[in-house]
């Protein structure tokens, strides 16, 4: 399978509008004329995005793109940071700052603010939250532990990669274990969702090896369905410490799927790839764009579902304005500094776009 993988990047579109679609169920509690709505399991769009992590990581450094390079811990880098620090800005305590510049006093929480600054897993104050002071990036911290393990791997050859991560994770969720009760770290380490990027790096090295479908388009089609229902319905079921099986398993079946009818020729619509490429800005942006909307309608006198479709439109309006105004330009760059350096580039295969 070569080339761009388009369906790989509309199922990173799916997985940011099932985020978007889960933020919409509490909203009845800052404007009451919007019913409440039972759409938790639209978080297993971050499921979704972590088994993606593992897949597109395992797929972009295959063959020349396996060395520790520094090259991929600057992309990395460059992928993250720069629009996290960007909507992390509103949600740092300007008056404290303010006064902390005028007067010389210290402002409270300081440090929390440093270290969601630096994604370094820290509890929000007052609360036993892992959360950064921009909550959606409590994935990030994942991310970046994900980011360097591989980079660690890299070191090595890639001969039984999926070995080598799994105990690497392995030794992270341990660490967690021993770590002191109630500490961030206990609470970072010790989440099962380390596992799904396994799942995601499963499938890139299957995808790699087999040069024929599992599945038949209607069959991968089928399985899609299977997955987003049995994800509703476990949700429903269990609770969030078998995450990983409500939430992890059926998030890879539905990559191996979708995978599966992109070999068949089955390609999504351009709409949700485009949806794809900027779901990176719409998931840092949407759940506070959808809190700010939501705030603003409720004393309008609007039925309730044009609401709902405002809010969600705002949210992924202002991600898409946020991936061609900020975010692209500075992947642009990038790339015009890669190709002036003698560093060999990753190969090619477009998902990159991406960080979760």
């Amino acid at each position: 399978m070569q080339g761009r993988l388009e369906n790989v990047q509309a199922l990173r579109g799916f997985a940011a509008l099932a985020v978007v679609v889960a933020h919409l169920g509490g909203l009845y509690a800052v404007d009451p004329s919007i019913p409440k709505i039972e759409v938790r399991a639209g978080v297993a769009g971050v499921d979704i995005f972590f088994v993606l992590s593992g897949f597109i990581i395992a797929w972009i450094t295959r063959d020349e793109g396996w060395s520790a390079n520094p090259s991929f811990i600057a992309n990395r880098f460059w992928r993250v940071f720069p629009l996290y620090w960007l909507l992390t800005l509103p949600e740092l305590p300007w008056a404290s700052i303010i006064a902390y510049a005028r007067d010389g006093y210290l402002f409270p929480n300081w440090d929390y603010y440093l270290k969601s600054a630096l994604l370094i897993p820290a509890f929000s104050p007052g609360s036993t939250l892992l959360y950064p002071a921009l909550n959606p990036g409590w994935t990030l911290f994942y991310e970046l532990a994900f980011y360097l393990i591989w980079f660690g791997l890299m070191v090595g050859s890639r001969r039984q990669l999926l070995v080598r991560l799994t105990a690497a994770l392995l030794a992270l969720y341990a660490s967690g274990w021993v770590a002191a009760e109630e500490s961030p770290w206990r609470a970072f380490a010790t989440n099962s969702v380390l596992f799904e990027f396994a799942f995601g790096v499963a499938i890139a090295e299957i995808t790699l090896r087999r040069t024929r479908a599992l599945m038949s388009a209607p069959v991968a089609v089928a399985a899609i369905a299977v997955s987003i229902l049995a994800i509703i319905a476990l949700d429903h079921f269990l609770d969030t410490n078998y995450r990983l099986l409500t939430f992890g398993v059926p998030a890879a079946a539905i990559l191996l799927a979708t995978l599966d009818l992109q070999r068949a020729g089955k390609i999504a619509p351009r709409l949700l790839c485009f949806i794809g490429d900027a779901s990176y800005a719409i998931y840092l942006a949407q759940a506070g764009m959808i809190a700010a909307i939501t705030k603003l309608l409720a004393p309008t006198s609007l039925v309730w579902p044009l609401k709902l479709m405002l809010i969600a439109g705002s949210a992924v309006a202002v991600g898409v304005i946020l991936h061609w105004a900020f975010e692209r330009p500075i992947m642009d760059w990038r790339k015009r500094v890669r190709r002036g350096s003698r560093v060999p580039s990753e190969p090619d295969a477009s998902p990159q776009k991406s960080p979760a």
